[in-house]
């Protein structure tokens, strides 16, 4: 396994799934390795060589939690929400203060426009890891959704703090202000979020 991992280290891609598969035809017993074969098949774009080793994995480790993301992770590539949400769910009954099983949950509710729910589930995310930047931006944005402003207006100054990206906190702020009906200082924050961003695609590109 260690010689699969250091392949995948170096993205040697083909080493890394010949290490792996000898190392399961010596012990079926590791849910480590297939887990990695089907990150380094997904690295490859090879969904379909991923979906079988995890149809594989699956019956050995029904309630893996690694897997269930990796089954959550190909339904996203593939665009099938329905499969990707059922995975998540199952995930989150195994271990419901995953950090990354709430970060997927918050995004997918976000991007079923489920926004109460992706506000629970942030709160709980916030709490799990209180440094976690991605989790502050979906927790204030869901607030701002069900127009709870001033909960997302308590915790812009958090989100702040955790990262320097005013791109995306002076979005958070035209939105608030969109919300209070100040559509003024909206309308600057959005400009303000626009030009910052493609100052930092200009910085990117440079380098």
């Amino acid at each position: 396994l260690t010689f699969a991992q250091e392949a995948l280290f170096y993205l040697d891609m083909s080493n890394a799934i010949k290490h792996a598969k000898k190392y399961i035809e010596l012990d079926k017993t590791n849910s480590n390795v297939y887990s990695l074969l089907i990150e380094v098949y997904l690295a490859q774009g090879n969904i379909q060589g991923a979906k079988e080793v995890l149809f594989e994995a699956q019956k050995l480790f029904s309630n893996n939690l690694q897997l269930k993301l990796l089954e959550a992770q190909i339904a996203n590539i593939e665009n099938d929400t329905e499969k990707r949400a059922n995975a998540l769910e199952q995930a989150y009954k195994i271990n419901p203060n995953n950090k990354q099983v709430l970060y997927e949950l918050s995004n997918l509710y976000i991007q079923k426009q489920d926004f109460k729910k992706a506000n629970e589930i942030s709160r709980t995310l916030v709490i799990v890891d209180d440094l976690m930047y991605e989790a502050y931006f979906n927790l204030i944005y869901s607030s701002i959704k069900i127009a709870d402003i001033d909960f997302a207006v308590s915790n812009i100054r958090k989100l702040s703090e955790l990262n320097e990206n005013k791109s995306e906190l002076n979005y958070l702020l035209s939105l608030i202000c969109q919300y209070q009906g100040d559509f003024k200082n909206s309308k600057g924050y959005l400009l303000q979020a626009l030009k910052e961003e493609q100052s930092t695609k200009i910085i990117v590109t440079q380098k």
